[in-house]
């Protein structure tokens, strides 16, 4: 063999000795990477990205329970029966004109809601769920709402056919 010929397998063997110890290391880095546990940051943040999405997950009658118990001005309780759940999911639609500007504001991408009927079906209850990009936009939403119009106005009426809140 001449020297020069020599030198360069030499070189080659070198390099891939070189590169195989270089693609060990990374496949080493990957395999600890993927098999770490989370930091504190990467939950609170995937905590923060599943509750911001439970609304898309979550079946409706979930989010809305079939029956929800109340009390009335005379001391008795009451359970009102779920009798219809809005098939859109609009803010738009969901929130009258005194919130629809603040819900917009703050990112309300989707605004849910339920009737409930009371036990003589004389009573219809609306009941409503808005959802925000993240937990950070629905507290500004709330620290802005004006609690004082409340519950007079905000969440629109449900017209549910067959219950007092059907449109005529």
């Amino acid at each position: 063999m001449t020297s020069g010929r020599a030198v360069r397998i030499a070189a080659c063997a070198t390099a891939a000795v070189a590169g195989l110890a270089l693609a060990v290391a990374a496949a080493g880095r990957v395999q600890s990477e993927y098999s770490r546990k989370p930091t504190p940051a990467e939950l609170a943040a995937a905590a923060a990205a599943g509750v911001v999405q439970r609304w898309e997950r979550v079946p409706a009658g979930q989010l809305f329970p079939a029956a929800i118990r109340y009390h009335t001005d005379l001391q008795t309780s009451e359970t009102a029966s779920r009798v219809g759940i809005d098939g859109h999911d609009a803010c738009a639609g969901a929130v009258d004109g005194t919130l629809i500007g603040l819900a917009e504001r703050d990112g309300c991408v989707a605004g849910l809601r339920a009737d409930y009927a009371d036990q003589l079906r004389g009573a219809v209850y609306t009941v409503g769920i808005l959802a925000f990009g993240s937990p950070a936009k629905a507290s500004a939403f709330y620290a802005r709402m004006p609690l004082s119009a409340y519950p007079a106005t905000g969440l629109r009426a449900l017209a549910i056919d067959g219950t007092p809140s059907a449109v005529t």
